[in-house]
């Protein structure tokens, strides 16, 4: 079954789907995959602009159903880890180059628009995409912390607080979340996504520090500091279930 990978403008939403094609498919059906997102499968004859005005007519719906399971999905992606793969880092997706190191350790780099992946010296071939998605969850965790502590820095004093102490955690199931002592968990799968869904989520969290639920004083403290924040909700739910590793 053929696949490919397309997107369509709903207002200021796009919305990524992947389209596959089978000789038995009679119809166009829409599914929402926790992994792979949107899913629409269509006749082998349909044109693509036909199948898009049908992703277009359901965007509303389409969007629904994402905002309702805009957990982060639980199963790992289909990845080999070789060069050529394609990897995102805050909305931006690099290349991986790997080659064989002659130091004991693999590092990673981000050079020439490039993840640089020297694989340690030692390390055999059967574990090789095993060492390479390490050392890569690895250089996400230590960005991750990095970026979400300077965001953290610049959004807390619109809402008077003081920028509160900043952990970086593998949740499966969450984005983020914040404990009885004012510290924020984040996911490090969130270093994925683009610079805007990083601050919704930071500014979410932060928002919980003053306001510990989802009441009308807290959606209006999030408004005043992300006046679009509706846009950015919608956006990494359609999105959020490509950040995975």
């Amino acid at each position: 079954m053929a696949t490919a990978s397309r997107a369509i403008e709903f207002g200021n939403t796009r919305i990524y789907y992947r389209l596959r094609r089978g000789k038995r498919q009679k119809t166009v059906g829409i599914a929402i995959d926790p992994v792979q997102g949107v899913l629409v499968r269509a006749p082998h004859g349909l044109p693509v602009v036909e199948v898009d005005r049908i992703v277009r007519r359901k965007a509303r719906w389409i969007v629904s159903r994402m905002d309702r399971s805009a957990g982060v999905p639980v199963a790992q992606a289909a990845r080999e880890f070789v060069s050529g793969e394609s990897f995102s880092y805050l909305g931006r997706n690099y290349r991986l180059k790997v080659i064989r190191s002659r130091r004991s350790e693999t590092s990673v780099k981000l050079v020439g628009g490039r993840f640089l992946v020297e694989v340690g010296k030692g390390i055999p071939k059967r574990r090789q995409a095993e060492e390479i998605r390490g050392a890569l969850v690895d250089w996400y965790r230590a960005h991750a912390l990095d970026k979400l502590r300077s965001r953290v820095h610049l959004l807390a004093p619109k809402l008077g607080l003081e920028p509160p102490e900043v952990l970086i955690r593998d949740q499966r199931r969450r984005w983020a979340s914040c404990d009885s002592r004012g510290c924020l968990r984040f996911n490090w799968r969130i270093a994925m996504a683009p610079l805007s869904l990083v601050d919704y989520v930071v500014a979410h969290e932060l928002c919980h520090l003053v306001y510990h639920d989802h009441s009308v004083r807290f959606w209006r403290a999030l408004r005043q500091l992300l006046p679009d924040f509706e846009t950015r909700k919608e956006r990494l739910a359609l999105e959020g279930p490509r950040f995975i590793l």
